[in-house]
């Protein structure tokens, strides 16, 4: 490859090379002599005079293939310098891959001499280069087996791979795990890992394309790029040249058409079938050499992993996020299939990323727009999305077929996804819910049932609840508290928020599993222990169509389809059918208009697509047309919505009601290219009282010379029931372009009405403003890439039956950028000021200000020497309350451990503790979210420094020869939010804030690394600095983390066998609660650990090492320290090719002044014992034959005043 890429760039830069070479040279060439020699040889004879004659000609036909040279010729620098006897037209091509030289013309015979001159690279790019063979390392010959061929330092590096199956022409990679873990102070358990990842041909025409993880993760991939690194994931793919079967995790999407609408990701199988020649979309149908019968056919059939939602979220003014998105029985708390989202603003789609227009989490539901976006009070946001939620298991059948016949284009579609109601998976069904669905037909709302479960036993990782009396205006009424070992009946309770006043519950304070809900008086809560029951629904639509192509590019079409949807499978009851239809016709084309166009008009205009991009050619006028007619029958109900986004809100008519629907459409447009053309789209549109009305949308674009205009207008009227909509939009960009400068002014008007019809006052209105917008961008010719607009923006809203002037924002953006090869500078900056003009605001209302603000700087000094990339990113956004519960998992697998400090058998927040002993993390740490949100100024900032002098200035003396030794690593970033308006703090993150309690979050890391002769073997040392911080806002107060640390290191090479390594160190570390008061503590720590190693041999190993350790608590009077000396002994024996045993003894005498049982004391002993403590591990990993591994791991621990802990692990791997 950097053969390769080293042709392709000095290709590139042919001339900067023409300047360098100075070795140019000329040769005479004689045409006729060599033409008589090779007319008097075989093919043989030419082939070998070229092997052993660079200069010897071969002719084919009017072509001669030579080589003029023994190194590469420059290709622009080859030139005629002059043809004897007389001039002949010659064309010359040269190929850098074969060093060979290519004349071609009529009359070859007829030259008697060619003088060609060229320069030449210094070396040949046709001859094969390497250090090592590929044939050589292929075949086996470096490996260990061959090492008496091949000495090498490097030689026990080189191993063969070792596979658990080899099948040729079919590349894999990855491992298959299982493990088993036991212990005397835990359960048996299982544990297992899947990365498989095959490609190639299993047979001559069938390929095969599989990806198999499983890494036993419950979260989804964050959403913070464009591509996704999904967890677990099974897709197998295979592919024949008509054929093709996919399996596993697909993605079912719809065929075209204009009804049926669906994207969905499933566990299943699809099969598509194509017969004859695909068509190329890129070439007209008359060019393309295609059969009069091709076909294309799918089948699929899978289980549903979620379902799908579209969802209108809601906006608070100069906010960023995040937003929550819910489900559509009002879920807060939803969890979204990645990559299943699509997010429009304004009607215009985003793309997912940091260095794009939004981030999003899928466990959480949460998005977050970046400074490309920005978000106002009047910013309509939608996304479509799949979240998990399934009641009942799912299936999805889709088929289609297409068929092309001459002119003549079929297709047929289905598809069905149905619940099954007899295989519940989150709902919990008894017989008399299904009783109560059966009854209730499609009325969804009465489908609301108690959500008491009795349960036998009490379980202390639980919140259970019991019943007692409560009298409530002279009669006794059974309410639920929270159940404590031994109160009886139990019962586990769900509840439902049914709005403030509805309901008798209320949310409590958070415990260690969750909140509780506490009774509060009849009709004084907001949640009551209910549930809605989930009801199998049904959704299908089949669809026919075909279209006729009358003439070239235009066509007749018609589609019409037929949906069946049920909303309860449980009853045969309904109020309204379940079947509908709908149809549509149309005829469309274009046609091309001969107009001409002057030369110079062409030329003066701004860059616009090339002809072949635009389809036409230059000069050349199209013409296109279409007129359709739509007829939705009043219980057609769509899969997935199939108009666009904002279809509804630009009738401003609300479609909730079941209604037919009447829709025609009729369209013209004349267009010579991007800079020039117009189009004009008549529609009408009729749904009985709730649209009655017509649109007219215009849309062109003129240039003329240096000038440019691009306006549309669209005109709304609708007549409704007792309500008449207007609505205007205009909007006109007029810009001139010079060499260096774009200038340009927009105005734009979007004037909505809705009135009643009564006497014509105006009561509500979706928009209405006029902006002024004026701007500047670079030209063509300019090395940095800039921009600058403002905006001038007055908003009316109804007030008093008239429009009445309510908001007025104006608005700055700034954007710059640069880039060469060593360098980046990006800057996008936004100011925003809105007021409030209503006369019902207060007087003293100060207007909102918004600032956001991206910059990125990177560069490299010294080709690597200095390596710097700076990224911060200000705005403002939302920070999250959030909760945390703690969950019991497998022994080993978890993060936290629980110790009932209290001895009272409940679980509470303060006796978590993050686990240390491998055996004693049995339990992860939830953040559970809430819909509590406070306001915040969001602060995200990355920097990255490095310094690598190059390992030349080693050769060198002095000064130059100090500094290459030395060489540093630095890491900072920082994600803030608080509610300081101060603007240093605000915009500089690594400035404190004052206010601590302003502070609501914080997440800082730095560590900051200097090396001193890293990479030499003798000695070396280095010095780091790191600091974290982690600061949360929950629901009932802050929590705080932080450590500081300076270590130095250094190491010493005494002999070939000895190695000598010394660590010191002093730690600072603190944890602040402002609602657990034991966990608040300072930690001082002094660390001294010198270590000895001995190795006889490559294969065998000791270390000894001594470890101290002072630590002091300098929070509070108390005082309380801490002493740790640990003695280790480690010993490691490996063969390069089968085993490894690690084995390791550990003794740690401590001794403790304060209380063991605190999380002040599980911090200073390390979740050891005060006294002696001993703790040993053998790990033995031995490689079987075909790629099997197995691993052995053995660890105990004992302390004065516990028994002995024993923990085993086994765990197989194959590899592929």
């Amino acid at each position: 490859m950097l053969k390769y890429f080293c042709i392709i760039f000095l290709c590139l830069s042919t001339s900067l090379a023409n300047a360098q070479l100075s070795n140019k040279r000329c040769k005479w060439l004689i045409i006729n002599y060599q033409l008589s020699i090779n007319n008097n040889q075989t093919t043989n004879n030419l082939k070998q005079s070229q092997t052993t004659n660079n200069q010897q000609p071969q002719t084919i036909s009017n072509k001669i293939v030579f080589t003029l040279d023994t190194l590469s010729l420059v290709p622009d620098s080859i030139k005629i310098i002059s043809i004897l006897p007389k001039k002949q037209e010659i064309k010359l091509s040269y190929s850098l891959t074969t060093n060979e030289l290519t004349l071609e013309g009529e009359n070859l015979a007829l030259i008697d001499s060619i003088l060609i001159c060229y320069r030449v690279f210094p070396f040949l790019f046709s001859k094969t280069h390497y250090k090592r063979s590929q044939t050589l390392y292929d075949s086996g010959f470096y490996t260990l087996k061959n090492k008496e061929n091949f000495q090498s330092p490097l030689l026990q590096q080189v191993q063969e791979r070792e596979e658990l199956f080899s099948y040729e022409g079919l590349s894999k990679s990855g491992s298959l795990t299982r493990g088993i873990s036991f212990g005397n102070r835990q359960d048996v358990f299982v544990n297992s890992a899947l990365n498989l990842q095959l490609d190639g041909k299993i047979s001559p025409d069938i390929h095969l394309t599989a990806v198999m993880t499983d890494q036993n993760v419950p979260f989804q991939p964050e959403g913070n790029t464009q591509q996704l690194q999904e967890f677990d994931r099974v897709f197998i793919k295979l592919s024949h040249k008509a054929v093709s079967l996919s399996a596993g995790d697909v993605v079912l999407q719809n065929s075209p058409s204009q009804f049926l609408r669906f994207y969905k990701n499933v566990l299943g199988g699809l099969i598509e079938t194509n017969y004859g020649a695909a068509v190329d979309s890129t070439k007209k149908l008359a060019e393309q050499n295609l059969p009069k019968n091709r076909a294309n056919s799918k089948l699929g059939f899978a289980v549903a992993k979620g379902q799908f939602y579209s969802y209108q979220v809601p906006i608070n003014e100069g906010v960023q996020g995040p937003y929550r998105l819910r489900g559509q029985g009002n879920e807060r708390f939803i969890i979204i299939i990645a990559n299943s989202e699509k997010v429009y603003v304004d009607g215009r789609l985003l793309m997912r990323g940091f260095n794009y227009d939004y981030v999003i989490d899928y466990n959480t539901a949460e998005i977050t727009f970046t400074p490309k976006v920005i978000i106002t009070q009047f910013t309509r946001v939608r996304v479509d999305f799949e979240y998990s939620t399934q009641n009942y298991s799912r299936t999805i059948l889709t088929a289609s077929h297409q068929q092309e016949i001459g002119k003549l284009s079929l297709f047929g579609s289905f598809y069905r996804e149905k619940d099954n109601p007899n295989n519940p998976i989150l709902a919990q069904l008894d017989t008399a819910n299904r009783r109560l669905l059966s009854e209730i037909g499609d009325d969804l709302t009465l489908a609301v049932a108690q959500s008491a479960v009795r349960v036998p036993d009490f379980q202390e990782d639980r919140i259970l609840y019991t019943e007692k009396d409560t009298i409530l205006n002279g009669t006794i009424k059974k309410i639920y508290v929270r159940a404590k070992r031994g109160d009886s009946p139990l019962y586990n309770v769900s509840f439902s928020e049914v709005g403030l006043g509805n309901g008798d519950y209320e949310i409590g304070s958070p415990t260690a599993n969750g909140r509780e809900y506490q009774w509060v008086g009849s009709g004084q809560g907001s949640y009551s222990p209910v549930r809605q029951l989930p009801a199998p629904n049904q959704k299908q639509m089949t669809v026919l169509g075909a279209s006729y192509q009358v003439r070239q590019n235009e066509k007749v079409f018609v589609e019409t389809a037929l949906s069946n949807h049920d909303n309860n499978l449980f009853s045969a009851k309904s109020t309204l059918p379940n079947e509908g239809w709908a149809v549509k016709v149309g005829y469309m084309g274009e046609r091309e208009l001969l107009v001409k166009t002057p030369t110079t008009a062409r030329t003066a205009l701004p860059p616009a697509p090339s002809p072949k991009e635009r389809g036409q050619g230059v000069g050349q006028t199209m013409l296109s047309y279409s007129i359709d007619y739509e007829y939705d029958n009043s219980y057609f109900r769509p899969i997935d919505r199939f108009r666009y986004v904002e279809f509804d809100r630009d009738w401003s008519a609300n479609t909730d009601l079941p209604n037919s629907e009447h829709i025609l459409n009729a369209s013209i447009g004349l267009k010579k290219d991007f800079n020039n053309f117009i189009s004009l789209k008549h529609t009408r549109r009729n749904r009985g009282t709730q649209v009655n009305g017509f649109q007219q949308y215009i849309d062109g674009a003129w240039s003329w010379k240096r000038f440019f205009v691009r306006s549309n207008f669209f005109l709304m009227k609708n007549q409704q029931d007792s309500a008449r909509a207007d609505w205007v939009r205009w909007l006109t960009d007029i810009s001139h372009k010079s060499k260096h400068l774009v200038t340009g002014y927009v105005y734009s008007i979007d004037k909505n009405a809705v009135r009643q019809s009564a006497n014509d006052s105006i009561f509500a209105t979706a928009m209405n403003f006029d902006e002024h917008k004026f701007y500047l961008k670079n030209g063509d010719s300019t090395k940095w890439q800039y921009g600058a607009d403002y905006s001038f923006r007055e908003d009316n809203t109804p007030q008093n039956g008239e429009l009445a002037k309510a908001f007025r924002a104006n608005t700055f953006n700034i954007n710059l950028r640069r880039q060469t090869t060593s360098q980046l500078f990006n800057l996008q900056f936004t100011y925003r000021k809105f007021d409030n003009l209503q006369k019902n605001s207060t007087p003293t209302q100060i207007p909102e200000e918004t600032i956001m603000n991206r910059l990125d700087w990177n560069f490299d000094l010294g080709k690597g020497i200095v390596k710097s990339e700076f990224t911060l990113v200000n705005g403002t956004g939302r920070e999250l309350r959030r909760e945390f519960v703690y969950l019991q998992v497998n022994p080993g697998t978890g993060t936290h451990t629980w110790r009932d400090d209290n001895g009272d058998g409940v679980q509470q927040l303060n006796e978590f503790y993050l686990a240390i002993n491998p055996d004693e993390k049995n339990y992860v740490k939830f953040f559970t979210p809430t819909d509590e949100y406070l306001l915040a100024y969001t602060n995200n900032f990355s920097y990255r420094l490095n310094f690598n002098p190059p390992r030349t200035w080693l050769k060198t003396k002095g000064f130059k020869r100090f500094i290459s030794k030395l060489s540093s690593v630095t890491s900072w970033t920082i994600n803030r939010r608080t509610t300081d308006s101060d603007l240093l703090p605000r915009f500089a993150p690594f400035i404190s804030v004052a206010d601590e309690g302003k502070l609501l979050s914080d997440l800082a890391n730095l560590r900051t690394t200097f090396f001193y002769d890293r990479t030499a073997t003798k000695f070396g040392a280095d010095f780091t600095f790191l600091q974290n911080t982690n600061k949360q806002l929950l629901t009932n107060g802050f929590e705080a983390r932080s450590q500081s640390e300076l270590q130095f290191n250094a190491r010493y090479n005494l002999a070939a066998t000895w190695n000598v390594r010394l660590l010191l160190a002093d730690e600072s570390k603190s944890n602040r609660s402002d609602f657990l008061e034991n966990r608040n503590y300072v930690i001082k720590n002094h660390k001294f650990r010198p270590e000895i190693s001995y190795q006889p041999s490559q294969n065998l190993r000791f270390t000894l090492t001594y470890f101290f350790q002072n630590k002091q608590n300098t929070l509070g009077e108390t005082g309380e320290k801490a002493t740790l000396n640990e003695l280790s002994l480690e010993s490691r024996i490996a063969k390069a090719t089968s085993r490894t045993i690690s084995a390791r003894m550990r003794y740690v005498n401590i001794a403790y002044n304060g209380q063991s049982n605190s999380p002040l004391g599980y911090e200073m002993l390390e979740a050891l014992q005060v006294g002696q403590n001993v703790q040993w591990s053998v790990n033995w990993q031995q490689r079987l034959s075909n790629g099997l591994q197995l691993i052995f791991q053995y660890e105990g621990r004992k302390s004065e005043s516990n028994a002995v802990v024993h923990i085993g692990r086994m765990q197989v791997s194959a590899l592929f």
